[in-house]
């Protein structure tokens, strides 16, 4: 229980400082999105509050994840398990909080339980990292943020009312390239690396907490099942897309 209790002992303000950070952003630059989308007063004005709150998010989470990662001579290098710098640690207590952020957002808006359930597992594996506990890989499946500014752009271009435009189209082919290289071939890599990494620590009876090193994996095992679906979804649909022939014209 310390391995999940202490990091919150620790860091539990900063984490719900940076909850509120998110919350201003989404009450700010979210509304001033908004209101320049004309969403203001919309069926979907959360919705379009949210996905913009989410690109700055995944903007911010790819920043500070690359620099930490990028640092030639940080800790994390020599070690990717316990391996810790401030760097990481920013990073992961600013997601920390993003996912709070979005526990509650979901929650209250009633998006569903499947939203609530991935804020909170994103919630426990961010947070729990603050033990410190896997900086380095932490800050690798972060990366996968990336696909998500394109997600949640695409949302708000249908939002709009563009969802036949060609603008839609490309945000929603770039949304899948992307999606396949940072969370399919990227994330295979990333996935099965730390695991062969945290079983040897397991092996060598190195861990601090073994319940928490499962957790980690079914996880991250789970959410790399999802990825490889939702990607065949993606993949079928645009496979169709492009082998639809066209009606024979009558004579």
């Amino acid at each position: 229980m310390d391995a999940l209790i202490n990091p919150w002992k620790q860091h539990g303000l900063e984490i719900a400082g940076w909850a509120l950070m998110w919350t201003t952003v989404y009450i700010g630059v979210g509304g001033l999105g908004a209101r320049l989308l004309k969403q203001t007063g919309t069926k979907t004005e959360a919705d379009t509050k949210g996905r913009i709150t989410g690109i700055v998010h995944a903007l911010t989470a790819c920043y500070l994840a690359l620099s930490a990662l990028l640092e030639s001579d940080s800790p994390i290098h020599a070690d990717h398990i316990y391996g810790a710098s401030r760097a990481t640690k920013l990073c992961l207590t600013v997601s920390s909080g993003f996912f709070l952020w979005d526990t509650l957002f979901v929650t209250i808006n009633n998006e569903g339980l499947q939203f609530i359930a991935h804020g909170l597992a994103c919630l426990f594996v961010y947070s729990c990292a603050l033990f410190p506990f896997l900086h380095f890989y932490g800050c690798c499946f972060l990366l996968f943020e990336l696909s998500t500014i394109f997600l949640n752009t695409r949302g708000i271009v249908y939002d709009i009312g563009l969802g036949d435009s060609t603008l839609y189209l490309v945000i929603s082919v770039l949304f899948m390239l992307v999606f396949i290289a940072v969370r399919i071939v990227f994330g295979l890599y990333a996935v099965g690396t730390w695991l062969s990494e945290l079983f040897s620590a397991f092996q060598a009876g190195s861990l601090h907490s073994v319940p928490i090193a499962v957790a980690y994996s079914i996880c991250s095992i789970t959410l790399m099942g999802l990825n490889i679906f939702w990607a065949s979804i993606m993949i079928r649909k645009a496979y169709a897309m492009i082998t639809i022939k066209p009606s024979k014209k009558s004579n």
